[in-house]
């Protein structure tokens, strides 16, 4: 698709300007007069992009990771001010190029730039978030739609606010658990290729001039340490292609993600962690939802498209037609891969008292709440045993180097 800058003229004679996204400028123009605008200039805007425009494969890179979907923290920051800024009483246009002239985050402000120029062109809010494809999220756009046909666009997305908030909140909860642990463990990996690569041959020469039999531990180390000098860098260098391999197939073929999300799920500990933060986006989304008015068949599609796990978003697909079907969807989240006991019974309640979003909003702070303690047993547990792991594997070697000079000490 490409884009074009337009200069029209409306029934009144009043000119207009924007952008506007399309094949060719014929199609572009059959676009405006259905809008019962008349174009007079037509031009496709280039891109100054450097080198990144010029080189095809570097520009579709660079493309990609320009259009990668805002953050959570990034929807929770438009949301919240567009919706105040509503609720101050700008219309809708004026609103929509305030905040993207208020907005300092690059990959945000480009894409509200777009969103913009829709919205000035006659779009709907929904239309101009759809019109940038996937960088919005579709629970987002579907609950846009649902406040603009329904009324109470404020209230949803002040609701759509807080539900990002959250996901923002879980989401630095998950990385500063895991921070500390992984820098450990990148920590014992540089010590160990240190002692491998540098400390160990040397040492293995002094004790090949000293002419005597090495203890078995001893031996051990240097013959691993010649093992990784002679193999390391090959043992490396095909670890990279596997890796890449692995991503390349991740990227390409949808049943291969399937089986990545699918063992994501299964694995011991770390499984229950991912399936909690799926079901506490579930539970959030669809109360998100529902609260502001989107039926609930609808909802449950919105939300699955909204999981970032696809055999979980698999799961969540078949519930929208099973509920259309006459079931409830606390009997098909019951017989479902996140049959949780705590989960059915919450919305079984929420079914009975006719309040289903308040009830998922429940059951998604009783989820992130066991989701928060998990991260916690990661810190508190997981920590020293790596520090102790690390300790031990040093203290070997140490202790395997320093046994032939006690050796000769002794004798």
């Amino acid at each position: 698709m490409k884009v074009f800058r337009y200069l029209a003229k409306d029934g009144s004679g009043q000119r207009m300007e924007g952008l506007l996204e399309g094949e060719s400028s014929a199609g572009v123009s059959r676009n405006l007069v259905a809008k019962g605008l008349f174009p007079v200039q037509l031009s496709e805007v280039v891109s100054d992009g450097g080198l990144p425009g010029k080189a095809g494969f570097l520009k579709n890179l660079w493309v990609k990771i320009g259009t990668r979907p805002p953050n959570s923290q990034s929807l929770a920051l438009f949301t919240r001010r567009l919706g105040d800024l509503l609720d101050a009483g700008l219309p809708m246009q004026k609103a929509v190029q305030q905040l993207y002239l208020q907005t300092k985050e690059k990959r945000l402000r480009h894409v509200l730039r777009s969103v913009s120029f829709r919205v000035k062109s006659g779009e709907s809010l929904s239309q101009a978030l759809a019109g940038d494809g996937s960088v919005f999220p579709k629970s987002l756009i579907g609950a846009v739609e649902a406040g603009e046909t329904g009324g109470g666009l404020t209230q949803i997305l002040a609701g759509l606010a807080e539900l990002y908030e959250k996901e923002d909140d879980l989401e630095r909860t998950v990385k500063s658990a895991l921070l500390y642990p992984a820098l450990v463990l990148i920590v014992s990996a540089a010590t160990l290729v240190v002692m491998f690569s540098y400390l160990l041959p040397k040492l293995s020469v002094l004790y090949s001039d000293l002419g005597q039999d090495l203890p078995g531990p001893t031996k051990f180390l240097i013959d691993f340490s010649a093992f990784t000098q002679t193999y390391g860098a090959g043992i490396l260098a095909l670890t990279s292609v596997l890796l890449l391999v692995l991503l390349f197939l991740h990227s390409k073929y949808p049943q291969f993600q399937f089986l990545v999300s699918r063992v994501l799920l299964k694995l011991p500990f770390v499984g229950r962690i991912n399936l909690n933060r799926e079901i506490v986006r579930f539970a959030h989304t669809l109360a998100s939802l529902v609260g502001g008015g989107v039926p609930l068949m609808r909802g449950l599609w919105f939300a699955s498209k909204s999981s970032g796990n696809m055999a979980f978003a698999a799961e969540l697909e078949g519930f929208g037609s099973q509920v259309g079907g006459g079931a409830s969807l606390s009997s098909v989240i019951g017989d479902s891969l996140i049959g949780e006991s705590v989960l059915v019974m919450m919305v079984q309640i929420g079914e009975e008292q006719g309040d289903l979003a308040k009830s998922l909003e429940k059951a998604g702070r009783v989820y992130e709440r066991e989701l928060r303690d998990r991260m916690k047993v990661i810190t508190t547990v997981l920590e020293p045993m790596l520090i102790v792991f690390l300790g031990l594997v040093v203290g070997f070697i140490v202790f395997s180097m320093m046994l032939p000079i006690m050796e000769l000490n002794l004798a």
